[in-house]
This record gives structure tokens, C-alpha cells and sequence, in this order.
């Protein structure tokens, strides 16, 4: 006798999360069997699972990215880096194609027990049988055999069973006569995971790659793939698979991947790289420094309707017949990780100069310039830039600045000032000779510059 798919709802043994460290929560199955031919009944623990973390760890870029806000001029639109979000595997085979459909479209045989992905993005939803037992499927769906579904070639396929073809000991189940295997369920997706994004700031939208990438955490090879979700129920549910790059609209929004390949032998992650979309492009309209964030979990996710078929999950021992009867969905506004930071738009930095001290003979005299931060905000790497002097009065001489540019002044927070040092050679000149000074300077790699007019200027 044989009693297959069978599902534990792990919300209410875990409350929806459990530690990926021993002791793991197991589930038995008490079975007790009753014939005249035992001394009473003859009861059974079966042991039928694991609880464990299907994400290790969801990490974002190395650190947030900050824009200047006044880096941002003209019309067009502009598409800066985002940051990222990063998934990774809690231990291999905890994400799963829906059925072997994916894994036959789009693997390749290479040796008992592995396949390897063959870099295509096929998702044909018509199921291929699962019908072989204690075949190595690795997939959502159990042992399965639909009416209609495709047969594989090779029936179990190479390298998930411990035997190849149909010998004995390894035979399909068939569906005739009536075992009832049609009726055992499929599942409805693979292995499906939510990134919300939020405080999106106005004026700016975030575009996600269609595709991306599954790599072996050791090694780095390509292992796998998850396509987007298009047009997914409110809580991660349907849609169509494969819908290609999506771009979002308003401050918070949900973007839907499932796997459609993986190695279950291989410990995995997928980083999903953002691009941000600044229009118009004025930094005038800009908000300043509201972080956009990520957060990542897995879906579909009950969405606690009284009565909905993915709604409250039904406590233990209560009958599965009813109309609410549970999906297999994970818990409401689950996420494994705090949000992410990944960008925001800080205010510019505001320099002036000015001309503190005068000190040296004529010949090699020692200008002290300081620049002072106006701006609401800091200005990394300030440095001087140049130093001219034009002449306005006297008898004419020609001065000469000493001091290679640029001169680095240092980081500068708001309301902050700092010195250096211009040495100039003001030989042949007469001390009560006047000039014109233009000081320039920068900050910020370049991104903020700007110079500062002084008048009526001696040596």
C-alpha cells in the first residue's frame, strides 16, 4: 500500500519560520493498522519530513547608493544603477520547477544523478507525468499521472532513479484500472519568490531584468534561471510566466519570479540587479533622501479572505473537504529579511571660497583658501581646483601660481569649512598692486564644481 503527497502545513508547526541550525522540526505520520490476523492494532510513526529554511539570507548592494540631486540636468531620462537584492538557497533543492516539463524543456542529461541547464526559457504549462515511484523528480508536483499529460521518452528519464528504462522494481504506475492516481493534484507554479519595493520616489520608476540568472554559491556557474511573472492575483498567484522586464509604477510595488530550472544537487542564489528611471531629468523635482528599499519572500501568500480557497489555512485535525480547504500558500506578509536599502537622492553640496590668510615673502607667497560647505548637504572630496588672478591696478607684473591643481581640501559636512594652500610668486610686483581672484573648486568625484569671484585683491 502506498500513500503519496502527502503535505504538513509547516504554518502551524513552525508559525512560519524555523532555524536552518539542528534540531529541525519533523513531522510524523501515526499510522495504525487493525486486523483480526494481530493481537490488537499495530501502531506506526512515520517519519515524512524536515522543516527548514528555504532562503539562507536575502542581502541588497554592498552598500545604498546616494545620487546628488543637482547631478541630474536637461530632459532626457536617466537610467542609474539601483542597487540589487540577492537571494540565496537555505540548502539545496528548496526551490523547485512545477513539474518535469520545465526541467525536460530545458535541461539537458549529464550524468546520473544531475542535469544541467541548457539556457533556454521555456514554460510550457502542460504537465509530463510523474508516475514512476521513488523516482527523483525534484520538482513542486508529486507523484502524479493527469489525464492527457505527455509521457516522457524515457520513462522514468535517466538519471532520477536507480535504474533507467521500465525494469521491474521501477515500473510507471498506470492509471488503469482505476488506482485514482488521475486524481492526485498538480501544483499550479514552481518555486515563486515576491521582491516588494518601496518609497520609490517620485519622478522615478524601477525597471527588473525578465530574466535572471541561478548560480552555484561554489563556483559561480550558472545552475538555473527565474523568468517574471506577469499580471500575478494580489497575492503572487497566477499570471504568465516569462512576461519579460517590468517596470514599476508608484512608490510601492511587487515583482513576481519563478524558477523554471535548478540544480537540485547545487547550493544556489539569484541577485536581481535594478535599474532606476530619473524623469524628467531635473534634480529640482527630485525627493531627497527618502530610501527606496527591497524586501524579499517567497509566494503565493494567503490572503486570510473568509472562505477564499488561499484564504486562512485550517488548523490541524480540521476536515480538508470544505470549500476553504488549504492551498498550499505561505504565511500573510511573511518576509525573511528587514528591508533593504538600495538609493536615494541627497541634497548637493553648496561651496564658496574665500582667501583666509596672506603670509611668505613676495617671491613665494602662502595663500590660505578655505572653502566653506553652504549646502544642505556634504560634499565629499572638496578640493581646489584653480587660482587666477587678473590685474586691475598698478604697474604691470605678471604672478605666477607655484601650487599644482588640484588641491584636496577633504570631505565637508554642511556648515563645514577647510583650508588649503596656494603658493604664488608675486615677484616684480608692487604691494600696492590689485587684482581680480577666481577661485574654482569641487566636490563630490566632479559632480558639484563652481568658482567664487574676489575683488580689489594685494599680494
Amino acid at each position: 500500500m502506498r500513500i503519496t503527497n502527502l503535505r504538513a502545513s509547516s504554518v502551524f508547526l513552525s508559525g512560519g519560520r524555523v532555524s536552518n541550525v539542528p534540531p529541525l522540526i519533523t513531522f510524523l505520520t501515526v499510522v495504525t493498522i487493525t486486523s483480526p490476523n494481530l493481537a490488537g492494532s499495530q501502531v506506526m510513526n512515520v517519519a515524512n519530513g524536515a522543516l527548514r529554511n528555504g532562503f539562507d539570507s536575502v542581502t541588497g548592494s554592498v552598500a545604498s547608493l546616494s545620487y546628488l540631486q543637482c547631478s541630474f540636468t536637461g530632459t532626457d531620462v536617466a537610467h542609474i544603477g539601483g542597487g540589487s537584492i540577492t537571494l540565496q538557497e537555505g540548502f539545496p533543492s528548496a526551490w523547485r520547477v512545477r513539474n518535469w516539463r520545465q526541467i525536460n524543456d530545458n535541461g539537458q542529461y549529464a550524468g546520473t544523478p544531475d542535469r544541467q541547464y541548457n539556457g533556454t526559457n521555456s514554460y510550457d504549462i502542460s504537465d509530463m507525468v510523474q508516475n514512476v515511484p521513488g523516482a527523483f523528480y525534484v520538482t513542486e508536483s508529486g507523484f502524479m499521472f493527469p489525464a492527457n499529460a505527455a509521457i516522457p521518452a524515457i520513462n522514468p528519464p535517466l538519471g532520477i532513479s536507480n535504474a533507467t528504462g521500465t525494469p521491474a522494481g521501477n515500473s510507471p504506475f498506470a492509471s488503469t484500472p482505476d488506482t485514482g492516481i488521475a486524481s492526485a493534484g498538480t501544483v499550479s507554479s514552481g518555486t515563486r519568490f515576491a521582491i516588494r519595493l518601496a518609497n520609490i520616489p517620485a519622478g522615478v520608476t524601477i525597471t527588473v531584468p525578465g530574466q535572471v540568472d541561478l548560480l552555484n554559491v561554489n563556483g559561480g556557474n550558472i545552475t538555473g534561471r527565474m523568468l517574471t511573472v506577469g499580471n500575478p492575483d494580489a497575492n503572487g498567484a497566477g499570471g504568465s510566466v516569462g512576461f519579460g522586464d517590468i517596470t514599476t509604477s508608484g512608490a510601492n510595488f511587487k515583482v513576481i519570479y519563478e524558477v523554471i530550472f535548478e540544480d537540485p544537487l547545487a547550493l544556489e542564489r539569484a541577485t536581481v540587479n535594478l535599474t532606476a528611471n530619473v524623469s524628467p531629468f531635473d534634480g529640482t523635482n527630485l525627493p531627497l533622501n527618502i530610501s527606496a528599499t527591497a524586501q524579499a519572500g517567497f509566494a503565493p501568500w494567503y490572503d486570510n479572505a473568509a472562505g477564499s480557497p488561499a484564504g486562512i489555512p485550517l488548523p490541524l485535525g480540521n476536515s480538508l473537504s470544505g470549500a476553504a480547504g488549504p492551498l498550499p500558500r505561505f504565511v500573510t506578509g511573511f518576509l525573511p529579511a528587514a528591508p533593504i536599502s538600495l538609493f536615494s537622492f541627497a541634497p548637493c553640496a553648496g561651496l564658496t571660497g574665500s582667501i583666509a590668510s596672506k603670509s611668505g615673502p613676495p617671491a613665494r607667497r602662502d595663500w590660505a583658501v578655505t572653502l566653506t560647505n553652504n549646502g544642505a548637504g556634504s560634499a565629499g572630496e572638496s578640493q581646489i581646483t584653480g587660482l587666477t588672478l587678473t590685474q586691475t591696478s598698478g604697474v604691470a607684473c605678471t604672478p605666477v601660481v607655484a601650487t599644482p591643481f588640484p588641491v584636496s581640501i577633504g570631505d565637508l559636512a554642511a556648515t563645514a569649512s577647510g583650508a588649503g594652500h596656494v603658493t604664488i610668486d608675486f615677484h616684480g610686483c608692487h604691494p600696492l598692486n590689485r587684482f581680480t581672484v577666481v577661485l574654482s573648486f569641487s566636490s563630490d568625484s566632479g559632480a558639484v564644481s563652481g568658482s567664487t569671484k574676489l575683488l580689489n585683491l594685494s599680494r
